[in-house]
């Protein structure tokens, strides 16, 4: 073998070693750098107020990356799930490391202080025969812990029809963002010609309560002036106490299961109109 040809097969041999050093050294790099970052939990059950910030959500969390350190502060919460069926929410953390390998962690979610949303009724349900139906859900409002106002998310599961004098329940319902419902029924009337029956009003038509002493007139606002006909054929307005306002009710309130339950008022002008009006009780 000439000269040359020694050189030939050492510079080769010098560079086949060179180039499997790189291809090693590369390799074991890329299986340092691929290394995904890890989130860890404090605790794998959360218990936060329902007005918590993520920076309460946060504090339950680090992170930590083999080539960047720690990377806490890249963690944030991707998603809040809605409840399950134990009124218990999954909340997902993310973070992400400089080589964007992203890792998710997650935990469990109970509220300290969390109450289903609330339906307010603001006056009686009292509608024209043969009238619209469109406008009944202005006699509601709702409100949430979580949401806050949900007015414009309410429902009414059946439109109520006005072609007979009648009397019928009539369900609402509302959901939060965490997929909770809330639903009441409550009663409407309909008649000929509403403005000539009394009619009682409530300070509240829908009440959330515990089995206890239970007063339905407390409730009582105000009768208003009925309109009657009078001997000679004169409209006229009539004033009623509140004393000659009556109450009933099928179930005693205070032993009352939880469920929900109709009180029902009533009062009557000297032309012996009857008004009535209902309120729909909730006992938890």
């Amino acid at each position: 073998m000439s000269k040359f040809s020694v050189i030939v097969t050492v510079v080769m041999l010098v560079l086949s070693i060179s180039a499997f050093g790189v291809y090693l050294y590369s390799d074991i790099y890329s299986e340092i750098t691929d290394e995904y970052p890890e989130i860890t939990l404090k605790n794998d059950i959360l218990s936060l107020s329902v007005t918590s910030t993520e920076k309460d959500y946060l504090e339950n969390v680090t992170a930590h990356d083999a080539e960047d350190g720690d990377i806490t502060e890249n963690v944030i919460v991707e998603s809040i799930s809605p409840f399950d069926e134990n009124k218990v929410r999954t909340v997902t953390y993310v973070a992400c490391d400089s080589a964007n390998h992203v890792v998710k962690k997650t935990c469990s979610l109970i509220y300290t202080d969390y109450t289903p949303p609330t339906i307010k009724q603001t006056q009686p349900l009292r509608l024209q025969k043969g009238g619209k139906t469109d406008g009944i859900l202005k006699a509601f409002t709702a409100t949430d812990v979580i949401d806050g106002d949900l007015t414009g998310k309410i429902k009414i599961e059946s439109m109520p029809s006005t072609d007979e004098e009648v009397f019928f329940p009539v369900s609402i319902s509302v959901t939060n963002s965490a997929g909770d419902t809330s639903t009441v029924t409550v009663m409407c009337e309909v008649l000929s010609e509403p403005k000539k029956a009394p009619t009682v009003y409530l300070t509240d038509y829908i009440v959330y309560k515990k089995s206890e002493s239970f007063d339905p007139m407390s409730y009582v606002d105000k009768v208003s002036s009925a309109v009657i006909k009078t001997i000679d054929g004169h409209l006229t307005e009539e004033t009623i106490d509140i004393s000659n306002v009556y109450w009933e009710c099928d179930t005693d309130l205070t032993t009352a299961d939880p469920g929900s339950y109709i009180v029902t008022f009533w009062t009557e002008n000297s032309a012996g109109i009857i008004g009535y009006t209902y309120m729909t009780v909730i006992i938890n």
